[in-house]
């Protein structure tokens, strides 16, 4: 799976880590896309904090917790 990060409309979180993260490939979805929402259900996402994502199976969340593993991603 690559690395996915999830962001929504009109947040601000989502939009300070689209312009803070490391030069490395990720896939951008939006949340209400119809494949964001199936990522939704499949990780049981609703109600958590934005941004997310998504790397090795595992959802990380929030920007401090996604900016950190991004930034583990790009050293490796």
């Amino acid at each position: 799976m690559n690395t996915i990060l999830l962001t929504k409309d009109d947040c601000d979180k989502c939009d300070y880590v689209k312009e803070r993260m490391p030069q490395i490939e990720v896939d951008i979805i939006n949340l209400k896309t119809p494949r964001g929402i199936a990522l939704d259900v499949r990780y049981s996402l609703k109600g958590n904090q934005m941004p997310i994502l998504i790397h090795e199976d595992t959802p990380y969340f929030g920007a401090i917790d996604v900016l950190k593993k991004l930034r583990e991603i790009s050293q490796k």
